[in-house]
């Protein structure tokens, strides 16, 4: 676990650094989405079933007009 710390440490770093793009697989890597693939990845575990249902019912409202705050 420690080595994979260190790991993604090191690749973060490099990839932040002054030639911060990697080509991997045609695309281009930049520290800037090295940053936004982690965040991502923090928040995918804070969604849970009740907190989509209770979105896709608000959406529904909005589409609608069904919700009193959209005119």
């Amino acid at each position: 676990m420690k080595i994979t710390k260190i790991f993604l440490a090191l690749m973060i770093a490099v990839s932040m650094s002054a030639c911060s793009t990697m080509q991997i697989g045609g695309h281009t890597l930049t520290g800037k989405d090295t940053i936004r693939i982690i965040n991502t990845a923090k928040n995918v575990t804070m969604i849970t079933k009740p907190g989509v249902i209770e979105e896709m019912n608000t959406g529904i409202k909005n589409v609608f007009g069904y919700n009193k705050n959209v005119r």
